[in-house]
């Protein structure tokens, strides 16, 4: 949690835009929630229409010892946008850590993102996020530390790499997805009950 300053708001237009400014390429649904709740309390901009829909922005309720719900903030007549960068090519921004949606004056649906020059924001909006906890990151990580990765990407290979049978020596050949670089070789046998591939 913390309070940012490098986000300003136009309250002059509607919706109102709320600039991240450069070179900030990321931030996270808590952050903003937070850095909007405090912009909103000073007492020039309590005149305003309220930044946040508070009645809708949830998240945090416990699931279990280890899992709560994602933060779900809800932009009232608002809409976040990553500065606009000079180009030619494009930044990859991120909006983190929760659900990010928007409502209009209206209070109907709207994009939560305001698009700007060369830049493309990547943000969450599903409708059931969960947060896992350091422990279940410790968990998964421990389990795929002792994953065997050369057997994945044989897997790989042998989807996507090139199959030959020699029709003299009856031997299936798999190749990597390279094409060229050989993985397994099988003799293959065949009689009137059974077919059968024996590793070499």
């Amino acid at each position: 949690m913390s309070i940012r300053d490098d986000i300003l708001v136009d309250f002059t237009v509607s919706p109102r835009i709320i600039t991240i400014a450069a070179p900030s390429a990321a931030i996270t649904v808590q952050d903003l929630y937070d850095t909007l709740a405090s912009i909103q309390s000073k007492v020039y901009n309590l005149a305003h229409l309220a930044l946040i829909f508070h009645v809708k922005s949830t998240g945090k309720q416990p699931l279990s010892v280890t899992e709560s719900l994602a933060i779900t903030l809800t932009l009232n007549n608002c809409k976040v946008a990553f500065a606009a960068r000079s180009g030619p090519s494009f930044i990859e921004c991120e909006i983190a850590g929760g659900n990010l949606v928007a409502v209009n004056s209206s209070q109907a649906a709207m994009s939560p993102i305001q698009t700007t020059a060369f830049v493309q924001v990547n943000y969450a909006k599903s409708n059931s996020a969960t947060f896992l906890q350091n422990t279940d990151v410790a968990a998964i990580k421990a389990k795929t530390d002792q994953m065997a990765w050369q057997d994945v990407t044989d897997i790989k290979d042998v989807s996507l790499g090139r199959w030959s049978i020699n029709k003299i020596t009856n031997v299936l050949t798999m190749y990597k997805a390279d094409g060229v670089t050989i993985l397994k070789q099988f003799n293959l046998s065949d009689n009137a009950s059974l077919s059968d591939r024996t590793p070499i």
